[in-house]
């Protein structure tokens, strides 16, 4: 037989029906095109940092220091590049499969042997650890998750405790507080003036 006849005003109830879910569908084509927006860009910045730090270990100078002992006092294996640069400001770590160590060049000339070693044990904390590659993961969840605080708080967190454990085990290789204290002072001292807005 013939379909039933739809009573009046069914039809526009069923089409006004869907607007707001039409509404609703854009709205969150814009929240989902500027999370993407965002996350792309700190991927980037990520990726840039990532290649600047490359950069600058790739054109340091290789520093024929006896880092074996160290290492094995650390019950560290394999083989680490250990480089020197005028370019940082500050001792860093790079890679995980062949890491590197890069020293800025004013720690050789004003720290004391002794302080140096308290550095490059910092260093060889973080080889241990693994913490390059965590450092990367991190900032990929930084990128994704940037719209929500609690992700940048415990991130904040999380480098802060880093720092800690690298200190406890630069201090047990070394054997002394004072002078990893002082070499941590040292470097401070010797990093560029940073610039403050007016």
């Amino acid at each position: 037989g013939e379909p039933a006849a739809v009573p009046p005003g069914i039809k526009g109830m069923v089409l006004d029906g869907g607007l707001p879910h039409a509404a609703g569908a854009g709205w969150q084509q814009w929240v989902v095109g500027l999370w993407a927006i965002g996350a792309a860009l700190l991927l980037l910045r990520t990726a840039m940092g990532w290649w600047l730090a490359r950069t600058k270990s790739r054109n340091g100078i290789h520093w024929d220091y006896p880092l074996s002992r160290l290492m094995e006092r650390m019950k560290l294996g394999g083989s680490i590049d250990l480089m020197v640069s005028r370019f940082a400001d500050a001792p860093q770590v790079f890679g995980w499969l062949k890491p590197a160590i890069l020293v800025p060049a004013a720690a050789i000339a004003n720290l004391t042997p002794a302080e140096l070693e308290a550095v490059l044990a910092h260093e060889l904390a973080h080889i241990i650890r693994r913490d390059y590659l965590v450092s990367i993961l991190q900032s990929v969840a930084e990128s994704l998750f940037f719209y929500h605080p609690a992700v940048w708080w415990v991130s904040r967190q999380i480098r802060a405790e880093r720092e800690l454990c690298c200190d406890d085990l630069a201090v047990a290789a070394c054997g002394d507080v004072a002078t990893y204290a002082r070499a941590l002072a040292e470097l401070e001292s010797l990093r560029p003036p940073r610039l403050c807005p007016a």
